[in-house]
């Protein structure tokens, strides 16, 4: 495997667990009931904006994949 490819990838990886952490863990609490305030609000204020940059991460991957300098070989 390639440097790009395991950067890429970590990145890629990286981005899909902050995105899911951020939505399961800090912005969407479970409880019931379910229609109650408490549980409409999300635990962290900027959890959307974490769960954004997550997302932008795993873009971000292919970015990097496409512009890290690769070994050469086109196979």
């Amino acid at each position: 495997m390639s440097t790009r490819a395991l950067l890429a990838a970590s990145i890629a990886l990286a981005g899909f667990i902050l995105g899911v952490v951020a939505y399961f863990v800090l912005a969407a609490p479970w409880g019931f009931p379910p229609d109650s305030v408490a549980h409409s609000n999300p635990r962290v204020p900027f959890a959307p904006a974490i769960f954004v940059a997550g997302v932008m991460m795993v873009f971000i991957a292919a970015i990097v994949y496409e512009l890290w300098p690769g070994n050469g070989d086109h196979t």
